[in-house]
């Protein structure tokens, strides 16, 4: 009897050895996927992926390689990291197919698989809204794609403040699915005048109607999942890919792109240098743009491409902003890189800019030194007119038609030399607070008199801000328009008075 308890202390013994031994191994393999993400994420994002107790998952840091270093993004990734391993996750079957669930949503459906039925909803879409899709010839070879129309749809006018998911946004949406990455996106009838509109219903179909996304599945053969993908984020080749930009179907995140069939290429940030779309092998001077939709016969890539070819590239970091770095050709400065985007850009001894400079996606300040002429769409309905602040044209004589139009958030125009402005200049900024021009002769359209003033018209028509105005030339030669810029002058001052009275008021209260 004894010789048998003994036995069983021995079996014990044992397996309170081999779980601890279970355990210690356990922590310490937990600990190194830990040290692991805090390298490759950042310690906030490997904190969180712990917190949510995902440590333990395989492959977690191979599948966030690409997801970023924000803690309260990966946050909003956790429900879909625990869909992807089938962790408990309630999802919404059908047995009816995409077309018949579309129909009792209300749209009318199609599966693309030509290019005339590809574009055959762009008469749905505003001429500055169209999607990318109606310029890419081979989308409907590269995406399972299925275009949908709410019926009714002609008649659902637009908000006067647009929401991706409203009536008139999800009135006719496009599903499209690459065939090589199994990446969803639905886009969104009012393209890029709302945030994130190639992620509409948060690219989740069961936010159409419950079991589209698993009836997908079964249609295209595809594996998907029901669970919100929170927006700029993409599920690709088994990896979470945050991206900043869809361009035709092409994504660009932090030193990585994807091709036109969606294959994710990476940047050697060693010998390349990628910012915007556009990238600079620093090796070879080589300099190429990587999405068809800019061509590299724009004037401002042909600057940089030469300014590149024929000088020394230097990069060091800001010394005022550590998330910055400094590019500079021969020791002449050119550019502000921050996040993989020119964020300023400086381009001396270029007398003339003909083109609209519309490759650059987030720039906040442009410098053109020795400029004298700047002609049509100058900054006209490009990514970066949300995001421009500061432009300075010291020697600018002359600037065309649409001159900084829809560039809302230019608050310092230094343009002191110029003399005359085309017509829609302008137009819908509402934070500039001071215009400078002592020179400035003429305003609008100058072959057709008759057309002058209505085109005037519209000159910083949204501006409410607008409190100082000396243009003593303009009160000369076009007498009307001093007077109309004098009177926004008074009734923004007046307003301002009233606003600043009523504050006081309020706080002498």
């Amino acid at each position: 009897m004894f010789f048998y308890y003994k036995q069983i202390d021995n079996v014990l013994f044992c397996v309170i050895l081999l779980t601890k031994h279970m355990v210690i191994m356990t922590v310490a393999n937990t600990k190194k996927v830990y040290n692991k993400l805090k390298k490759q994420n950042g310690e906030g994002v490997a904190r969180t992926i712990r917190g949510a107790g995902l440590l333990n998952l395989p492959d977690i840091v191979p599948m966030l390689e690409f997801a970023g270093n924000d803690p309260k993004r990966i946050n909003l990734l956790l429900p879909v990291i625990e869909a992807k391993y089938n962790l408990p996750h309630k999802r919404t079957n059908s047995d009816k197919n995409p077309f018949q669930l579309l129909d009792m949503a209300g749209y009318d459906s199609f599966y693309v698989t030509s290019l005339e039925q590809q574009n055959s909803i762009r008469k749905f879409f505003r001429h500055d809204e169209e999607l990318c899709t109606f310029n890419d010839e081979y989308r409907f070879q590269n995406n399972y794609t299925i275009h949908a129309i709410k019926r009714g749809a002609d008649k659902i006018k637009p908000a006067q403040n647009p929401a991706r998911e409203d009536e008139y946004g999800t009135s006719v949406i496009s599903i499209q699915i690459n065939k090589q990455t199994g990446y969803l996106s639905i886009k969104n009838r009012y393209n890029h005048t709302v945030s994130c509109p190639d992620s509409t219903f948060n690219n989740n179909p069961d936010n159409i109607i419950p079991g589209l996304t698993m009836s997908l599945a079964r249609y295209f053969k595809i594996p998907l999942n029901s669970t919100n993908m929170p927006d700029h984020f993409a599920w690709m080749n088994n990896k979470f890919m945050l991206y900043d930009h869809e361009i035709q179907g092409q994504m660009f995140g932090k030193n990585w792109y994807t091709d036109r069939r969606g294959n994710v290429i990476k940047v050697d940030t060693n010998s390349e240098l990628m910012f915007d779309c556009m990238l600079l092998d620093l090796k070879t001077k080589k300099f190429r743009m990587l999405n068809s939709f800019f061509s590299e016969n724009c004037q401002e890539f042909q600057i940089l491409k030469n300014l590149f070819k024929n000088g020394k590239i230097q990069i060091q970091a800001n010394p005022k902003n550590k998330k910055q770095r400094l590019l500079s050709v021969n020791g002449q400065h050119i550019a502000t890189l921050q996040d993989g985007y020119m964020v300023e850009l400086t381009l001396a001894n270029i007398t003339e800019i003909r083109t609209d400079m519309a490759i650059f996606f987030k720039l906040k300040k442009i410098n053109l030194p020795d400029t004298e002429f700047i002609w049509d769409n100058f900054f006209s309905k490009v990514m970066s007119g949300r995001t421009l602040k500061t432009v300075n044209i010291p020697k600018a004589i002359h600037l065309g038609h649409g001159f900084l139009f829809g560039c809302t958030h230019v608050t310092t125009l230094n343009a002191p030399m110029v003399k005359t402005v085309g017509w829609q200049a302008l137009q819908y900024n509402n934070v500039l607070k001071k215009l400078y021009m002592p020179n400035l002769e003429h305003i609008g359209e100058t072959n057709d008199n008759t057309k002058e003033y209505d085109w005037c018209n519209q000159i910083l028509n949204s501006n409410e801000v607008l409190t100082y105005a000396y243009v003593p030339k303009l009160k000369k030669t076009m007498p009307h328009e001093y007077a109309r810029l004098h009177k926004i002058v008074t009734q923004n001052t007046q307003k301002n008075l009233i606003a600043q009275q009523s504050k006081n008021h309020i706080r002498g209260a």
